[in-house]
Order: structure tokens, then sequence, then C-alpha cells
């Protein structure tokens, strides 16, 4: 994405910084556990780990498509992208995907419901904002309007995001779904979101889809956050009002409760006091006493007297739990456990919930007795528990929500069993005294709770704020379209007059070269009349383009075939091109002259389509190729001429190869009879002449041969084979008759492959036989080395010989070229002359490097397989 804007660029960079900034601190405090930079400040939550992970992400992927990093931006976006739907999945299926203690343990000790997890929103905003780094990072932005328009949603719904849970957040509402966001993360979605859309305003593919209305779209997405926001603030307030009914009537049913248990444990201890004053009380008296209690005391069920053995004596009233007298409350680990503690404390103690029989759950409150004698036992008053909550069941029925009172796991009471399973949102919960018992009361509000406090203002607000921000976007999608209709009438008519202008120029440059072309132009319409032709088609036949214009061009330039015999119009290549819409090049017909002459030409013929596809014409283009073929002709004649030359030069290059060879064979026979003949009587010196002698005349010999191989180069077939280079260079070393003072070397990768081998092995035996013959010193050392090519081979021929002085090296390939004296050195000069032609025949090339010292090395290169059969073929 290209930045055009210095000044949006330092604007984008600071908000980047900022966020950097922001992230990297709370980072920090989570590695360091320093809690006041988690919180950043005691009223904010603490940002989780993950958060500022996203943030840290986000800042760097903008960072990144600020200095035109896209690829590395598309990968930042991925996974900032991938970390927040994996976020919103456990939000939404409620599971544990182990993300968030991924990189760091929870440590801080603050209240928080789901332990360094990422709100809802907030992994929202972060899903946005993935996304929009994503888009922005692809290269068909610049050519994608639906691109354009996707940057321009995402970005102002990241900054809409952060607005609104800023503008909420002082609020505090239990239930404003969008103020669950902490003031710095806000504030990092607003400067993410505003940087964002700056430097997307920026680029100039953005600026082309965008023009003048580039802001519309975030205007309509930010007000239509905003109107959301309200809403919601309007329907937390209204459902916050309830949720504060329904805790007041719990604790007032909650504290009623507590005030009855209280009173009637109260009176249950008076008639202690009573039964310890008067050392007992008679059991008649008793009884009408504790009938009295229980009539009017709700959920006291029974009174009575346990003595110190814990067997049950009196019981009041009889009626309903007269079972109960003579029940050893010792044998029951609850009852017992709870009458020892009594009488430790010397007050009341209540039991657990227990069973009695098959009256329902109880509780029991034991009150010890001391008399003058001693201990006397126990007042118990029975309590039902169900009547005993009785308030607390009457008011949740009666105000509208949910009722589950437990005792630690065991549930005591509940309006409705399967409404408080679920991790519900409005779930409260309180703690019910019952003297040394404290039970927990879960409370959830029913609809019809929040149906008494909820009005329709949220939804005439929310209604009529999409209402009026959807009119809003009408007229400002009519302005745009109506600018734009303005905007591209402007442009249409600058296009035209620039076409027009374009069009008037492209005409003139089109008659300048049609009238500078060297070749005739000319084209027909459909009936094949002439509508056009430059001044060098008129030249060639003779014709002015007004005897052409209109007329049957056929007629006028091509109505006789060179034999004389009429060119019949359904023949015509011309005309096959208005017919079967095919292009045809034709090389060699003739076109006819004003005057009736003729002349060869090549011409093409070419149909003119319009853009529906439609053949309009024809247009033909011609050359006279007179000078051409006469050229051509000429040659032919001078391959003729050579062919019969070269066979001229085979046929004495034999003869004088095998002509030449006998008188000299005969010399050398007469030279051997004359040292035979003479013996011992031959001196010396005519012993060295003689010897002399037939040296030069082998030499000679030697030189026929190598005149007849030069001149057979490259006109001799030869197949290709498989050769393995190293197996062909030890065979021609061990067939050499090499001095045992040379040394043989073999260095690199020789390769196995399909040539000519009888050619190759001639450049090798030269080179090789070229080493030895001018070596002068005592240890020849001849190295080969092998190295593969592209399309061939390259090979070198070091030797440790006495080189060859840089002023010389050009004579070496030369014919009959020797820097030594013939008779010191047996060749004919022609060995590297022979070299050369077969290198340089076969596509290849030869070179050498020397000092003119420290020896010599031959480099030249060998076709592969492909490359030679591609230049056999070519000569051939």
């Amino acid at each position: 994405m290209g930045i055009t804007d210095n000044r949006n660029s330092r604007s984008v960079a600071l908000g980047v910084l900022f966020v950097l900034l922001l992230s990297i601190t709370v980072l920090f405090g989570w590695h360091f556990q320093a809690i006041p930079l988690i919180q950043l400040h005691p009223d904010f939550s603490p940002m989780p780990y993950n958060t500022a992970l996203c943030f840290l992400l986000s800042a760097s992927g903008l960072l990144l498509l600020l200095l035109d990093k896209g690829k590395s931006a598309f990968i930042i976006g991925m996974v900032t992208l991938l970390l927040a739907s994996a976020t919103l999945t456990e939000h939404i299926f409620s599971i544990d995907l182990a993300i968030d203690q991924l990189l760091i343990n929870e440590w801080p000790s603050t209240l928080t419901s789901q332990p360094n997890r990422m709100a809802v929103n907030t992994a929202s905003g972060f899903m946005l904002y993935g996304l929009a780094l994503i888009v922005s990072s692809l290269r068909q932005v610049a050519s994608n309007r639906w691109c354009s328009l996707l940057i321009s949603i995402l970005t102002p719904a990241v900054l809409g995001l952060g607005l609104v849970a800023l503008f909420t957040y002082a609020s505090m509402q239990q239930g404003l779904s969008l103020a669950h966001m902490t003031p710095p993360t806000a504030i990092g979605f607003i400067l993410l979101g505003a940087a964002h859309f700056t430097l997307s305003r920026t680029s100039a593919a953005i600026q082309e889809h965008a023009i003048d209305t580039r802001y519309n779209l975030p205007i309509v997405v930010v007000l239509l956050i905003l109107v959301i926001s309200i809403w919601d603030m309007l329907v937390a307030y209204e459902t916050n009002q309830a949720q504060h009914e329904m805790e007041i009537n719990l604790r007032l049913s909650r504290e009623t409760t507590e005030a009855l248990f209280s009173t009637e444990s109260e009176a249950l201890q008076r008639m202690a006091m009573r039964w310890e004053i008067r050392n007992g009380t008679p059991l008649n008296e008793w009884q009408a006493d504790a009938a009295e209690y229980v009539k009017n005391v709700a959920g006291l069920n029974a009174i009575g007297w346990v003595d110190n053995k814990g067997i049950l004596q009196r019981l009041s009233p009889l009626s309903t739990q007269q079972a109960l007298l003579g029940h050893n409350f010792s044998q029951n680990e609850t009852a017992a456990s709870s009458m020892r503690l009594a009488r430790q404390a010397d007050q009341p103690y209540v039991t657990d919930p227990v069973p009695l029989f098959n009256q329902g759950s109880h509780i029991l409150v034991f009150i010890p007795l001391v008399i003058s004698t001693g201990d006397d036992g126990f007042i118990v008053g029975i309590f039902e528990i169900r009547s005993l909550l009785s308030p607390l069941y009457n008011t949740a029925k009666a105000t509208g929500y949910h009722l589950q009172v437990k005792d630690q796991s065991q549930i005591l009471m509940e309006t409705d069993e399967t409404y408080l399973k679920g991790d519900i949102q409005w779930r409260q919960s309180s703690e019910l005294n019952l003297g040394n018992l404290k039970w927990t009361v879960h409370t959830v509000p029913l609809p019809k709770l929040f149906s008494s406090t909820h009005t329709a203002l949220p939804s005439i607000i929310l209604f009529g704020g999409v209402m009026m921000v959807f009119l809003l976007a009408v007229a400002l999608h009519f302005v745009q379209l109506t600018r734009q209709k303005q905007e591209t009438l402007s442009r249409e008519v600058e296009e035209r007059k620039r076409n027009q202008s374009a069009l008037a120029a492209a005409r003139e440059q089109l008659q300048l070269i049609l009238d500078s072309a060297q070749e005739g132009i000319y084209g027909v319409d459909l009936n094949g009349l002439t509508t056009f032709a430059n001044p060098a088609a008129c030249k060639m036949t003779g014709l002015t383009f007004a005897e052409m214009q209109g007329q049957n061009q056929h007629e006028l330039i091509h109505h006789t075939r060179s034999d004389g015999s009429p060119y019949p119009r359904s023949d015509c290549f011309i005309y096959d091109a208005l017919t079967s819409g095919k292009t045809h090049h034709i090389e060699d017909e003739l076109f006819w002259r004003k005057n009736g002459s003729s002349f060869p030409v090549s011409y093409t013929s070419t149909p003119i389509r319009d853009a529906k596809d439609q053949i309009k014409g024809a247009v033909v283009t011609f050359q006279d190729i007179t000078e051409r073929k006469a050229a051509e002709n000429e040659i032919r004649r001078y391959t003729r001429d050579l062919e019969q030359s070269n066979q001229e030069l085979d046929k004495f290059a034999y003869i004088a190869s095998h002509d030449l060879k006998s008188p000299l064979r005969g010399i050398d026979q007469l030279a051997s009879w004359i040292t035979e003949d003479l013996g011992e009587q031959l001196n010396d010196e005519t012993a060295e002449h003689l010897r002399l002698m037939r040296s030069r005349l082998n030499r000679m010999e030697r030189l026929l041969d190598d005149l007849l191989t030069y001149s057979r180069i490259g006109r001799k077939a030869f197949v290709i084979k498989p050769v393995d280079v190293r197996e062909m260079i030890e065979g021609l070393w061990s067939l050499h008759s090499v001095p045992e003072h040379f040394e043989l070397k073999l260095t690199g990768e020789y390769p196995l492959f399909n040539t000519l081998e009888t050619p190759l092995e001639q450049v090798f035996r030269n080179l090789i036989s070229n080493s030895i013959k001018h070596f002068t010193g005592v240890k020849g050392i001849i190295e080969i080395t092998a190295s593969a090519q592209p399309s061939g081979y390259t090979f070198s021929i070091r030797d440790n010989g006495p080189g060859i002085e840089p002023k010389h090296q050009e004579r070496v390939f030369g014919m009959f070229q020797t820097l030594r004296s013939r008779d010191d050195v047996e060749g004919s000069g022609m060995g590297l002359a022979i070299v050369k032609k077969i290198v340089e025949n076969y596509g290849g090339t030869i070179r050498l490097e020397s000092d003119g010292k420290h020896g010599t090395c031959f480099i030249f290169t060998w076709p592969d397989e492909s490359t030679l059969r591609r230049l056999l073929d070519d000569h051939q």
C-alpha cells in the first residue's frame, strides 16, 4: 500500500507508536508481575495477556503496511484473526482451548470472571482488525473495489467499537455488553481504527474507488454502532432496575426468614429457662405451652425434650410426630454431634438438615438444660425446612425469579430444578444465616420480572435510530451518486476531447506510416473494391489512388497467372480472407502493372474485423521480390559452383596424397638401400645426411596425410554413439608410446554421453601428442580436467613444458606453424590447426593460456548430444 501523504504517514506512525507502548507495557507487567502495569489504574480491570499480545501484533502489522511489507502484514493479520476467533469460540461454546495461559500463567489476585481471557467484544474487535490487515495486505486491493469497500467498513467498525466502549464505560451497568472493555483497550482500538483508516485513505487505489465520498460509509458505521450502544445502555438500565428490585425483595425475605428463626430460637430458650428455674415442667403444662408455640410459629413442626441419653421423652404435638417418641438421637451422628457442641458451648446449636422418617428434611435446634441437680437433657425444636423457608419461596414466586437454597452441595429447596443449572448471566448469590448454619441462596430473574421494568423506549430508540441512519445513508448515497455522475460526465467530456485529439493524431500518424512504408499496402471491402492504398502500392503498380479507389482490385493487378492463364477470383487467397476469415501469406505470385508488365511479389492478406468480430474487409501488404529472386538464383549458381569446386578439391587432395606418396616412398627406399650397400664404408657425415633425408621424407608423407585430414573435416559423416571420455583418454595414453618420464593426471567429472567419437578422439590425441613432443624437461606432467556446462562440456589439457610466449599464441593454430625447428621436433605443423577446425566445426571453442615459462593449458568446449544434433541438422 503506497503512502502518498507524509503528514498522514506521521499521524499513522504516532498511533502505532502509542499502541506498541501500551502493549509492551502490559506484556512487561505480566512477565515481571507488576500489577500496576497490567491494570494501569486501580479502577480498571487487568488487561489480559492475549489482549496485549493482539495489540502488539496489530500495531506491528499496521507498521509493516506503512513500510510496504504486505506479505509480512498478511501473516500477522492471520495470526491475530486466528487468536481472536479461538477466543470467541471459547466464549460461544463454553470450552477451554488452552490459549488463555499459553504464554503466561494467571497470577494477579484480581476479580475476573474468566482469568486472562479477552472479553467477547475485545475478541470481536481483534477479529475485525485481523481481517482489515489481511484485506489491506492483498495486492489485488489496488484494482478491487470490493476490497476497498471492505476496508472502509472494517476500520471504522474497529474505531466505533472503541468509541462506544469508552462512551459507555462510565455507566458501569451490569449487562451492558458493549462496556465489557477497559478504557486502555478502548483507546487502543480507537487508535488502531483511526490510524488504519487514515492509512487506507492515503492509498491511491482506495482514493480511486472512493473519490469525494470516502468518509460517508465510516460515518454511517460509527453512527449505527452509537445507536446500538444507546439501545444497549437503555436495555441494561431497565434490566438493572429489575435486578435491583429482585435484590431488595430477596434481601427483605432473607432478613425476614432470619428474624423469624431468631425469634423462634429465643422463644425456645425462654421455655428452657422456665424449665431450669422450676427444675422441670409438669408434662401437661409443658405440652400445652409447646402446642401454643408450634401453633403460632411458622416452620416449627414440633417441640420435644431429650434426656441426657439422647432419647426423645416428650413431644408436642403428638399428632404429627408421634412416631418420634422414644427415638434415640445419640445414634444419629449429626444430632449427637450437635448435642455435644450445644452442651460444650452451653447455648443453642442447630443441626445440618436431617431426614426424619418420611417427614422430609428438617433441622433440629438443641438447647441444653441445666438444673440444680445437673444436666437435664435438651429442649429440641424440630423445623421443617420448606415451611421455614416459605417467606423466601413466596417472595420469589410473587416477584418473578427462580430460587435455589443450597447447603454446600445439597439442594434444600428450589422453585425450578432445571433453570439454575447453567451459567446464567443474571445469577445472584447470597448467604442465609440460621444460627450456626450458613446456607447459599441463588436467584435468577424470570422474563416476568424483566417485563415489569422493560418499556418500549429502547426498541423505539433502536428502530428510530436505525431508520435515521438508514435515511442518512440513503441521502449520502444519492449525494454520492450525483457527485459521481457529475464527475463521470466531466471525465467523459474530457476523455472524449482527449480521444478526439488522439484519434486525429493517430490518423495523422497512420497516414504518415502508410506514406512512409516501403511495402505496398491496400485495403478492400467485402466486395473486393479498393478502399485505400499507400504511395508504395501506387508506385509499384503504376496506378494512382484515384484509379484504384472503388475498383475491383483483383481485376486491376491480380488477374493473370505466371503461365498466362486467367486467375479466377474463387482461387484468390485475398478473397478467401474475406470469406473464411483466415490470414494467408503467399511467397511467390505475380501482380500486374498498369502498363501490362508483371512483377513477382510476396503478400499477406489479413481480414479486418470490427468490435463484434465481424469481417468488414481485408488489408493486403505486398513486396516486389524481383531483386530477391535474382539474388536467390545467383546464390543457387554459386552453390553449384562451390559444390563442384569442393568435389574437385577432394579429388585433388586424394590424388596428391596418393600420387606424391609413391615417389617419396621410392626415394626413402633408395636411401635405405644406399645405407645397406655402403655398410661400414659409410662415413658419419654421409650417414647423417641420409638420416635427415629419410626424416624429411617421412615428414612430407605425414604432411600429405594431415592435409587430406584437414580438407575432409566437416564433410565426413560420423555416427553418434555412447562415449566414456575417461576411458577414451586412458586408451589414447596407453597406445601413444608415452616416455616413462611422463605422468597423466585426470581430474573432474568425466561424462559418459552420446557424441561423435572419432573427432573428439582426434582432438585429445593431437593435444596430448603436442604436449609430449614439445616437452624439454626431466619429469613431464599432463593434467586433463573435465567439467559440465549448460549446453556441453569444457576440457582443459595442461602440461609443465616450456610454455608459449603471448606473442606467438595466435600463430600456433595456423597451418604449417611450429615454434621449433622441424629437425628438432618431428611434425607437420598441422596438428593444432586440425584441432581448431574440428572443435569449431562442431560448435565449440578453443583457446590457450600460457605465460611462456611455466607450461601451457589448452581449453576447449564440446557440445552435448542435443546441441550436437541441432548443429548437424542445421549443416544438412
